[in-house]
């Protein structure tokens, strides 16, 4: 198969070749189906020996190395797909191999030097390339030449010299090669300086060359040239130089192992899409079903499934468009390479478009939704402020009738209150006559009772002066004189409050006598408790005959004082008596007087206690007006602002009608995201390669693939891929930097704008260039608004191609008669 499958062109040729080698292991080594069993793949990975490995196995082995190779040497991800892991193995076949070189024959874009750089990593050899400029001539190429056959035969460096067929500038590049695949040397490149400098080098690096010669030395030379140098060199079949080369440079096909790298087959395509598509989220509802119509989304697809209709969709396209160029190709018609790189860039195309787009219907849904939560919310807070009137109205209404109430009972209390004022005036006044009266009456009293009551105080000082023993001594006395006798039994009455019925005895006046407190009784004697009976019974002894104060005072020094305190109590008894009804009137004034100030200090109590509650109530009612006054202005407050919310709702019902439908529109353009970025992403990857009818023509097939697609991708039949990928301010701005104001000229200006590798425009007429001068000169987020216009015949295109790659302005580069070489490494 190595041998010569690998070198078949046609997958007609292939298949026969496969066939012939499975009927003859049959035949000859009893080989089953399942021994050969597409795809048979040998290698070294994960194994010493060259042995066969299962393509999962060498999947995932492959897919850890290229983490690695990402982070060291690449920048672009590959997919990790069967075809690319088949190629991988011949090129890890070849480059293990010594005097390995390998010829990779296929299309531009397939991965040729990718799979070139990482399998040479993978087994440790440098990767040497060409940086072909537009001064790059043969002395160019013959000192490359020396300096990689230098670091491979002088230093011993495993290096895989990577040799496209765009570096290719004379035949004479050729020719050096071949002598190269031939000998392991090219005649004539080291001559002269250039040879002692490598016959020196040659000693320096080994101390065992010093003693060999010159010749021994170049042929050791060229000996570890050929075991460390593998030449791998890369075409197209599609250049017309190809055909040629296989006559004129004879050792690329016999000193090369030949792999037809060809095209990506179908299933690569499909695998390739999947693995970018499982990354995606692709929504159930953009699929149609195939058992309900084309109108019916089925909602039992898995990611699996799903992101394999989308592949399949995809790849359908690719091929629709190549199978286009197959034919004006054979028609002998205007036409273009479609290459893996291109079906690269649709991959590209869709995931951008496609996050785009994804986001923009995020962000509308999100615009709608949160306009129509507005007008629901606006619809709610006008209901709302609609019951709170209703509440706040029955509120105001109780307010004030509770302030009604309220003002009634502040009426009534100081209607109350006057009256108590009025009684309380009376009583004043009534209490201030009484107590006139009442003072009035007692002078009278106190002018009466002052007549008599000096003798009594006097007599009161006399009785203070007796001393006990003089007590005593009377007591003493069996048989008392007369005069004692009288005055101590009228003391005794007056003190006992004792009448003429009660007989008194000297063993019973002495047994007072004893009592030490006696004289206490006599000077706290209180003469208004003094019977009647009493003072006449004493008044009696008084009248006696016996009763003599000169007598009395002789008979005893104690007797006589308290003969004068009987008497002035007698006295002040009588004068009692006599002023007994003044005193009672007093008395009954005094008590009138109580009433009376009782009844004001009550009436005063209450009038305070009313006072209070009016001052309460007035309170009250303040409170209740200035409640009843915030609630009257909230209602207005709320009734404008209900008012403005109606005003508006009412204003903006046809704007939430056609919100509502937008909404609808939008949800139906989400069930054909998938679709309709699909056909934008194929738009801008394969339209900028035909002319408008062919346009048309694979616009038309594209449609028609998704109609006849089941289970596939829905597609809004009436999509316009203008107004899909292109803002209609986009669209004035590029009008107005005088773009022609035509579908073709918009369609294009679209490619320009979303391109991915760099554009190159067929511009005959030269708008192209006026377009693009205004569009980056005057606005470009792209070149920050600055374009440098130059062309490879530019002597300083070099310096401008630099300049724009290192602060990222736009270079224009007009008159592409022929490309510098230069521009293939960007």
């Amino acid at each position: 198969m190595r041998v010569f499958r690998d070198r078949l062109t046609t997958s007609e040729e292939r298949g026969s070749a496969d066939g012939i080698i499975d009927d003859t292991a049959k035949e000859y080594f009893g080989a089953t189906d399942k021994e050969l069993r597409r795809p048979l793949m040998f290698s070294h990975y994960g194994s010493k020996y060259y042995t066969e490995i299962g393509i999962e196995r060498l999947r995932v082995f492959v897919g850890a190395k290229l983490e690695e190779f990402y982070e060291e040497s690449l920048s672009v991800k590959l997919s990790v797909f069967d075809t690319m892991l088949d190629h991988m193995t011949r090129i890890d076949r070849v480059l293990r191999q010594p005097l390995g070189h390998m010829l990779l024959v296929g299309a531009s874009g397939v991965g040729k030097t990718v799979l070139s750089k990482f399998v040479s990593w993978m087994n440790g050899l440098s990767v040497y390339q060409l940086k072909v400029g537009k001064s790059y001539d043969l002395h160019s190429f013959e000192a490359d030449l020396r300096h990689v056959m230098k670091r491979a035969g002088v230093k011993g460096e495993k290096i895989c010299f990577v040799f496209d067929e765009s570096n290719v500038l004379g035949p004479a590049f050729l020719e050096r090669m071949n002598a190269l695949l031939a000998g392991g040397e090219v005649p004539g490149l080291f001559e002269g300086d250039e040879y002692q400098i490598l016959i020196q080098d040659c000693r320096t690096i080994s101390e065992a060359a010093n003693t060999a010669d010159a010749n021994e030395l170049f042929a050791n030379f060229t000996k570890q040239v050929q075991r460390n140098l593998h030449i791998v060199f890369t075409m197209n079949p599609a250049n017309p130089d190809f055909h040629n080369r296989k006559a004129t440079s004879p050792a690329l096909f016999n000193r090369c192992v030949v792999n037809w790298v060809g095209d990506w087959p179908t299933d690569a395509l499909l695998q390739i899409a999947h693995d970018s598509l499982t990354r995606l989220d692709l929504p159930d509802n953009c699929f149609m079903s195939d058992d309900a119509g084309k109108d019916n989304p089925r909602a039992t697809m898995d990611i699996e499934e799903r992101a394999i209709s989308v592949a399949t969709s995809m790849v359908c396209i690719h091929e629709s468009v190549v199978k286009l160029h197959d034919s004006l190709r054979a028609l002998n018609k205007r036409f273009a390479y479609v290459t893996p790189r291109d079906y690269m860039d649709f991959l590209r195309h869709f995931e951008t478009l496609y996050s785009t787009k994804r986001a923009e219907w995020a962000e509308q849904q999100r615009h709608l939704n949160l306009g129509l939560e507005k007008l629901h919310q606006t619809g709610q807070q006008v209901a709302e402020m609609k019951t709170q009137l209703s509440s706040k109205t029955e509120l105001l209404a109780e307010k004030n009738k509770l302030a009604e109430a309220k003002m009634a009972q502040m009426v009534k209390g100081q209607s109350e209150a006057e009256q108590r004022k009025r009684e309380s005036q009376s009583l004043r006044e009534k209490l201030s006559e009484g107590h006139q009266l009442a003072a009035s009456r007692q002078e009278e009293v106190a002018r009466e009772l002052a007549e008599v009551e000096p003798a009594l105080n006097h007599a009161r000082q006399l009785v203070q002066a007796i001393q006990r023993k003089q007590v005593d001594e009377m007591r003493s006395l069996p048989n008392p004189p007369a005069p004692v006798k009288i005055t101590l039994e009228a003391v005794v009455c007056l003190i006992r409050n004792y009448g003429p019925g009660v007989e008194l005895t000297w063993d019973h006046i002495r047994k007072e006598l004893k009592d030490p407190q006696l004289m206490v009784t006599v000077l706290q004697f209180n003469t208004d408790a003094l019977s009647v009976a009493a003072r006449e019974r004493v008044e009696g002894y008084l009248k006696s005959s016996a009763w003599d104060m000169e007598r009395i005072e002789r008979a005893s020094r104690a007797a006589g004082p308290l003969a004068q305190w009987v008497k002035s109590q007698i006295s002040y008894g009588k004068m009692l008596q006599s002023i007994g009804p003044l005193r009672a009137e007093v008395a009954e004034l005094e008590a009138q007087q109580k009433v009376s100030s009782e009844k004001l200090r009550a009436n005063s109590e209450l009038l305070e206690k009313l006072e209070r509650e009016i001052e309460q109530y007035k309170d009250e009612y303040a409170q209740l007006i200035s409640e009843g006054q915030s609630i009257r202005v909230e209602m207005e407050e709320v009734s404008a602002m209900c008012k403005r919310s109606s005003d508006l709702l009412a204003s903006l019902a046809s704007e939430k009608d056609r919100w509502e439908m937008q909404k609808e529109t939008y949800r139906a353009q989400s069930g054909t995201i998938i679709g309709d970025t699909v056909l934008g992403a194929a738009f801008c990857t394969y339209s900028g390669f035909c002319e408008h009818a062919y346009r048309e023509q694979l616009h038309k097939e594209w449609y028609r693939i998704f109609d006849s697609t089941d289970n596939g991708p829905k597609i809004n039949s009436s999509l316009s891929l203008i107004e899909y990928l292109s803002k209609p301010g986009q669209r004035l701005a590029w009008i107005a930097n005088q773009l022609p104001n035509d579908d073709l000229s918009i369609q294009n200006a679209i490619i320009i704008d979303k391109y991915i590798r760099y554009p190159m425009i067929v511009d005959p007429s030269g708008q192209a260039v006026t377009f693009l001068h205004n569009q980056h000169t005057l606005s470009s987020s792209r070149s920050q608004g600055k374009l440098k216009v130059t062309s490879f015949s530019d002597p300083a295109f070099t310096k401008h191609l630099e300049a724009a790659l290192r602060f990222g302005t736009a270079l224009l580069v007009t008159d592409v008669q022929k490309v510098d070489p230069i521009i293939n490494t960007v």
